[in-house]
């Protein structure tokens, strides 16, 4: 016995289906769906701190460079570096040997991104140079 071409239903596998059979619904339970968006907000959020970190370090990096190439009269003090870059030390200055170390730290969720200022000793320290990360 031969179907006609537009009969479909005789040759797809599992139960016969007839007019007034409906196929179950299987839909996924409202908890999971409340996870899933919380979830999704996190991730989003956090990403999105770690972002904002990142650009205002490399922006303070950019603004400190550009300080540091125009080399017109006195070295920057760490007041005048603090106003450039708009942060002030994540501490006290540490001595390492003939020079000072000041870190500024541009805290995103996962990461931290340091910069570290290197100052002249004496009575107005100037900013000698810089460096990235730890």
């Amino acid at each position: 016995m031969t179907t006609p071409v537009g009969d479909v239903s005789s040759r797809l596998p599992g139960p016969p289906r007839g007019p007034g059979t409906k196929k179950k619904a299987t839909g996924v339970s409202p908890a999971r769906n409340i996870v899933g968006v919380v979830v999704l907000v996190a991730v989003l959020v956090a990403g999105g701190l770690e972002v904002v970190a990142r650009r205002q370090a490399m922006a303070a990096s950019a603004k400190l460079e550009t300080a540091l190439a125009r080399e017109e009269g006195d070295l920057l003090t760490q007041k005048e570096v603090e106003e450039l870059i708009g942060k002030t030390a994540d501490g006290p200055p540490t001595d390492d040997g003939a020079e000072q170390q000041v870190t500024y730290t541009w805290r995103g969720i996962i990461r931290r991104y340091p910069i570290h200022a290197y100052f002249t000793r004496g009575s107005r320290p100037g900013l000698l140079r810089y460096s990235l990360g730890d």
